[in-house]
């Protein structure tokens, strides 16, 4: 009977967790004065490109799934070279680098925006690299005089799929001053 009572009480636990999105669905990722909130089914790796500050990469969901989609932080500091940054010329240079990255680019949209009531510059492009048609939402912002690019790369469908949860991870940003 008391074994009964356990399978039950594990079986309503197991119900409870599912309908509520799971206890500790999202994980924190905390490094030189930020953090954001990622799924903790996505893979973190850091330090393995310079000046990425780290690069989430999303499950494969099949077999069919041929693409991991990512998002990425680099963070580029400004003070050393004595230049005051302005964001918009910071998107500017980095939409030629895109350019010249990515094959068949297209342009969607190049908008100054507000983020974290900052000035930001998002730029979403489409193109093809390493035999990939790929689709990117970059963020672009300034603070402290340091440069920030978030990334979001996906598949078209990927994009689809996965676009509310790289807003998610881009808006969970927080800085400790």
């Amino acid at each position: 009977m008391k074994n009964l009572l356990i399978i039950f009480l594990s079986f309503i636990s197991l119900v409870l967790n599912a309908q509520s999105g799971g206890i500790n669905e999202n994980q924190l990722f905390e490094k030189n004065g930020y953090a954001v909130t990622y799924p903790k089914t996505w893979a973190l790796s850091q330090d393995i490109i310079p000046g990425v500050e780290f690069i989430l990469q999303s499950p494969i969901e099949s077999a069919n799934d041929r693409f991991s989609e990512s998002l990425n932080l680099t963070i580029q500091d400004f003070t050393p070279t004595g230049q005051q940054v302005n964001v918009k010329m910071m998107a500017e240079m980095y939409e030629v680098q895109l350019r010249n990255m990515i094959s068949e680019y297209k342009q969607i949209s190049f908008n100054a925006i507000k983020y974290n009531e900052m000035d930001a510059w998002e730029l979403v492009c489409t193109g093809k690299q390493e035999g990939f048609e790929l689709k990117w939402r970059n963020l672009c912002f300034v603070k402290d005089n340091k440069g920030y690019i978030f990334t979001f790369t996906a598949s078209p469908d990927g994009y689809e799929r996965l676009e509310e949860t790289a807003k998610n991870i881009i808006n969970s940003l927080t800085f400790k001053d």
